[in-house]
């Protein structure tokens, strides 16, 4: 069984925008998605743990001005800024662990 997962990949102001293979943003799809998914894939053997947590490591980025999400354009496509993107997807992680 898995006691404890700790969520800590992350990057950091990538300059130019690029996508995951997947099509997500990459500090998005590399800092939130990917720490989502695998908190999902591994639920179940978390659940067989008699006392189990999950960890999301985020930064002070998510309280700064212009962390909100906007949900019309989570893949930055129309205005992409790499802070924004980041303090975004460390938004996006405090808002999955709560």
């Amino acid at each position: 069984h898995i006691d404890y997962l700790i969520n800590n990949a992350g990057v950091m102001l990538v300059p130019k925008r690029t996508t995951t293979d997947e099509g997500f943003e990459f500090q998005m799809g590399v800092n939130h998605f990917g720490h989502f998914y695998l908190s999902y894939l591994l639920i179940d053997e978390l659940k067989k743990a008699e006392f189990f947590r999950i960890i999301n490591v985020s930064s002070k980025a998510n309280t700064r001005s212009g962390s909100s999400i906007d949900f019309d354009d989570i893949h930055y496509q129309h205005s992409y800024k790499p802070f924004v993107a980041y303090q975004r997807s460390k938004m996006a992680n405090v808002l999955f662990t709560k």
